[in-house]
């Protein structure tokens, strides 16, 4: 299915009118040096990370804006709502949801306890993968494009609209789901067990990324969502070594990065 799929997203992401997650391949090397160098040295003479666009220069931010960055982030839950659904990731996201839950259902095999285990543990493994990947990889002490994109995003101002862009999500989720059908037949389950740990990991997948977006809109929050938010702003302007966990922020107190009172970078 992930070739249908990959034709699908590519219409999507031509018709749609939103930029992805600020991305230094997607612009011109040319367009996006001098910009970020001003914006670096903006952020350097403050002494602190941007909290909004409004802080910089009004010619500094139509640069950035004309290299790829959004500041147009919205402020209430409908017009959220509108730009993520526009957005050719959440489509990617749905459309898998949509193919796989159904085909389990298809498949007529019995829901078992082996298999609630495997839904509870592909849930595990998201949680720490989504916070190895953030400490370990993209903030790596070595220089790589992955890491570089990431430190644009951090340099960049808090309120920016951010989701990945359907490229790099599709690859992902294809590897993801080779990895879990390697692992389901080594355990020896069918292939419903492994439809249903493909569909979990991809539920925290568009968790994540709707989650990430919402921390840095001026959306209002309430409950679990406004915890995110005030965990990844400690994140981005306080220290971008602690509070490295995001769908579940408890993961840094149970892994020794939820700040722990240390003074903000």
């Amino acid at each position: 299915a992930i070739g249908p799929l990959a034709t699908m997203i590519a219409a999507l992401g031509a018709r749609s009118t939103f930029p992805v997650a600020p991305s230094l391949p997607a612009a011109a090397p040319a367009a996006l040096t001098a910009p970020r160098a001003a914006l670096r040295a903006s952020r350097q003479a403050a002494g602190r990370p941007f909290l909004d666009a409004r802080q910089l220069e009004p010619a500094l931010v139509r640069a950035l804006e004309a290299s790829g960055a959004n500041f147009g982030v919205p402020s209430t839950a409908a017009d959220a709502l509108a730009v993520f659904a526009r957005h050719p990731t959440p489509r990617l996201i749905a459309a898998l949801l949509v193919l796989v839950f159904p085909a389990r259902a298809a498949s007529g095999a019995p829901f078992t306890a082996g298999e609630a285990l495997a839904s509870a543990g592909t849930s595990v493994f998201w949680w720490w993968q989504e916070w190895a990947v953030h400490r370990w990889v993209l903030h790596s002490k070595a220089p790589w494009a992955g890491e570089d994109v990431h430190r644009y995003h951090h340099e960049l101002p808090y309120y920016h609209v951010s989701i990945d862009g359907p490229g790099l999500a599709l690859a992902w989720f294809a590897t993801a789901a080779a990895l879990l059908a390697g692992v389901a037949s080594a355990a020896g389950a069918g292939p419903g067990v492994w439809l249903t740990m493909v569909g979990v990991y991809t539920f925290w997948g568009g968790a994540y990324e709707a989650c990430h977006y919402l921390a840095h809109t001026r959306v209002p929050l309430t409950g679990h969502l406004r915890r995110v938010r005030q965990h990844h702003m400690r994140h981005h302007l306080r220290d971008n070594a602690a509070w490295l966990a995001f769908t579940l922020p408890q993961v840094d107190g149970l892994l020794g990065t939820d700040g722990g009172g240390r003074p903000g970078k």
